[in-house]
């Protein structure tokens, strides 16, 4: 339903969306979820995350993407509440926050997309926020903040969360949630690697002597980068 709703409503949503489905399965699953151990519990519910996450990659609506990778996050949030133990109940209403922002601003994004393109397929809209250098910082700065990058609220509490993982002394565990956090980074970074390869043949800023240049292209490519990282 979020995912097909209309792009107001799924802006209106974001800021919701997290932290009603957070509630939604501490009271459908929390007797189940507290009555076993912690290590079962989250080896469970963070394989279930990683088969989100394969499905993301193999998304190309883009809101549909946004809403399967919402799946998989409030995974992070469940854990932090079952750790409640080392007091890091807060970071998961924190890491809800965080993500309502870059949600929200991602869906912004899509929204704008979507009325001069008519489209929502990923293979179409990086074509189209390539061929403006302000988009492009932009889509730096949004698929950063969904992909969880610092200074992000995400970013903190997935630290925390791995810190709470070797605390509990379960390989295993440690294991699975490295997995997931480098893949719930990976899979937004992809599609930012779209817009960047998009720009590359279609910006006539990277064109010289009307023909692609690798050298001018890099530069322009490194600049971008730099700019970003200096604005975060």
């Amino acid at each position: 339903v979020h995912a097909e709703a209309s792009s107001p409503t799924s802006n209106i949503l974001s800021g919701y969306i997290m932290k009603l489905g957070l509630v939604g399965v501490v009271r459908l699953c929390g007797s189940w979820v507290w009555g076993l151990g912690i290590n079962s519990v989250s080896e469970f519910i963070f394989l279930l995350s990683l088969g989100f996450l394969i499905w993301a990659y193999y998304e190309v609506d883009s809101k549909r993407w946004l809403a399967v990778l919402s799946l998989s996050h409030i995974m992070v949030s469940v854990i932090l509440l079952v750790y409640g133990c080392y007091d890091v109940n807060l970071l998961a209403y924190i890491f809800c926050l965080g993500h309502g922002y870059s949600v929200c601003g991602m869906f912004l994004l899509i929204w704008w997309g979507y009325n001069h393109v008519n489209s929502r397929s990923w293979l179409i809209l990086t074509k189209f926020y390539s061929l403006v250098p302000v988009i492009q910082v932009l889509c730096v700065l949004m698929f950063m903040s969904v992909s969880s990058f610092p200074p992000t609220l995400q970013f903190f509490s997935e630290v925390i969360l791995a810190w709470c993982s070797l605390a509990v002394n379960n390989d295993i565990l440690t294991f699975i949630i490295c997995i997931y956090l480098f893949g719930s980074s990976l899979v937004g970074l992809m599609v930012l690697g779209l817009v960047l390869i998009y720009l590359l043949d279609y910006s006539s800023i990277v064109h010289y002597n009307n023909s692609n240049s690798l050298g001018v292209s890099i530069i322009y490519i490194g600049i971008l980068m730099l700019f970003t990282f200096i604005v975060v």
